[in-house]
């Protein structure tokens, strides 16, 4: 799955998205993807596959299952295998952050 296809995924839940960051933050709740690191390889000295290591991090007001379990979901039906990172509040942003992460692998597509 491309990072475009991860986005328009991700917005189907009705929250802004945003890789890495807003120019100007919405209100919550809101979604921020972040690539957590790639890898390429491949034989004959040509790079074939890219992994990617993603994080998706879902910012709300309060915990919000619901969201949680929207996220959750689409990843399972995609079949990406997830893990979840981080869930608690921010106290000095007043803010509730829940976080995934998981990897995809693409082949490389040439021209």
């Amino acid at each position: 799955m491309t990072q475009v296809e991860l986005i328009a995924g991700l917005k189907t839940f009705r929250m802004p998205v945003a890789h890495n960051d807003f120019k100007e933050t919405p209100a919550l709740p809101y979604i921020i993807l972040r690539e957590a690191g790639a890898r390429g390889w491949g034989s004959d000295e040509r790079n074939e596959i890219r992994q990617a290591n993603w994080l998706v991090e879902i910012y709300t007001v309060k915990k919000d299952l619901q969201a949680q379990g929207k996220v959750e979901a689409w990843l399972n039906d995609q079949g990406i295998e997830w893990t979840m990172t981080f869930d608690d509040l921010i106290e000095s942003e007043g803010l509730y952050l829940t976080a995934y992460f998981f990897e995809t692998t693409n082949k490389i597509r040439r021209a």
